[in-house]
């Protein structure tokens, strides 16, 4: 995931995160011979809180995952902490 685009006047733009997320896109098929279609790349207005949320149940839907396969996420683009969405259960300290 990169994101450079937001919609929010409160947030300002950036300008590498979505080259960060290229580069590392490239990083993956190129020197780690990932297939393009286990990537999931997911840029600027494409990278919506539902298309992430997608993206993660997919991962557990997937057959060609098996227990113990390594899984890289990586999202370069602003963070910040926000209430839980409503429904959702509350994150526990250390829950990994």
């Amino acid at each position: 995931m990169g994101i450079d685009k937001y919609e929010s006047s409160t947030v300002h733009n950036l300008q590498g995160a979505v080259a960060d997320a290229n580069k590392m896109e490239t990083y993956l098929r190129e020197y780690l011979g990932a297939p393009s279609d286990h990537i999931i790349s997911l840029r600027d207005e494409r990278a919506t809180r539902r298309a992430i949320l997608d993206a993660f149940v997919g991962l557990t839907e997937n057959d060609n995952i098996q227990q113990d396969d390594a899984i890289i996420i990586y999202f370069a683009g602003h963070g910040t902490t926000a209430p839980p969405h409503p429904g959702s259960e509350p994150q526990k300290e250390n829950q990994f």
